[in-house]
């Protein structure tokens, strides 16, 4: 092999081993609304929600990521420290699945780059009002869910970023759905 050729080679080999890893956004988990500010001691946030037995490592991570996010917007968006009792905040199910499509098989299909899979992700919290005594209250339950199509030879790495997009349009429509329910069921409580 003549020089040329191989210092192209290993010029090739510097610039790929050179290129940063693609880091991923962070997913957005504040609220435009002001916090739902609750006449209560303490608010306590736990996770137990759960996956199936065969779920895959990215549907996992992504999961975590459901998880961490969620957690992170609700200790911001719900607020306690005044009263008694506490604020009991349980995420039931935080999930974000990718499941295939059952393609149709035609010509169309073969030709472009139609979806063959789809992101499924979905949020289940509950809240529960504990008086100072440890007995419930009131409660409430909030549940959004939302798929988004990914396109056939769609790498991982995008797939992920279109994980964290859904993640956040999820907890954008999660709020609203949160504050609502608060609001009719919750409101004796609030500030």
């Amino acid at each position: 092999m003549s020089a040329k050729p191989l210092l192209a080679v290993l010029t090739l080999f510097a610039l790929v081993a050179c290129t940063a890893p693609e880091l991923r956004e962070p997913i957005e988990t504040t609220s435009t609304k002001p916090p739902l500010m609750f006449t209560l001691a303490e608010l306590a946030i736990e996770d137990a929600s759960t996956l199936p037995g065969a779920t895959g490592f990215r549907d996992r991570m992504r999961s975590e990521w459901l998880v961490e996010a969620s957690k992170e917007f609700l200790d911001d968006r719900l607020r306690t420290g005044m009263g008694e009792g506490w604020l009991q905040v349980t995420i039931d199910e935080a999930r974000v699945l990718e499941q295939p499509i059952e393609l149709e098989g035609t010509a169309r299909e073969a030709i472009t780059r139609a979806p063959d899979r789809v992101l499924d992700a979905l949020i289940r919290v509950r809240l529960a009002v504990m008086g100072a005594d440890g007995l419930e209250q009131s409660f409430v339950q909030a549940e959004v869910q939302r798929r988004r199509p990914i396109l056939r030879n769609t790498s991982v790495m995008a797939r992920d970023a279109e994980a964290n997009r859904l993640i956040g349009d999820l907890l954008a429509q999660f709020d609203d759905e949160l504050t609502e329910a608060i609001q009719q069921h919750l409101n004796a409580y609030l500030l």
